[in-house]
């Protein structure tokens, strides 16, 4: 895929969110949760040969702490082989995944201190042991219902 095909599915994303990606990205855009910065539908570049790129294309994206978050439902659901693949490669870039499933929404505060909790841990692994090839983790809220996540032990 080209570079300006790329830019052009991202921005016709960006204008039609699903209602769920509506409702989380009015709490954590403009760098409201924690003064964390998220992109919306930022493509992420894993494959290039020569002016052809593989792209994938999260729900939102922290550079900073390098954390996609992807909402799960609707187009997601019958998908999960290709999200495997997807979140390998992901954390293969030292990138980690955060599930969360679009039900999970309606109790926004959790999800808000689940995400929170997730940036703040990988912002002190990040500042504190700059991460290896392949140690970025994989996060879903629906195995603790969206209760907090533990932050990951820091290497030794």
């Amino acid at each position: 895929m080209k570079y300006h095909e790329i830019k052009l599915i991202s921005r016709e994303l960006r204008k039609n969110p699903t209602p769920y990606e509506k409702q989380l990205w009015r709490r954590i855009r403009d760098r409201q949760l924690g003064g964390y910065k998220f992109l919306r539908q930022h493509p992420i570049i894993y494959n290039r040969n020569g002016n052809d790129l593989n792209i994938f294309i999260p729900d939102f994206y922290c550079a900073k702490v390098r954390l996609v978050i992807e909402l799960d439902g609707g187009v997601h659901k019958n998908t999960e082989e290709h999200g495997l693949w997807r979140e390998e490669i992901l954390s293969s870039m030292n990138i980690t995944v955060l599930r969360i499933q679009n039900e999970e929404l309606v109790a926004m505060d959790d999800v808000l201190l689940l995400i929170y909790r997730n940036l703040s841990a990988l912002d002190t692994l990040t500042t504190s042991h700059p991460p290896s090839s392949g140690s970025a983790r994989n996060l879903s809220s629906s195995s603790n219902s969206c209760g907090l996540v533990s932050p990951p032990s820091t290497p030794p």
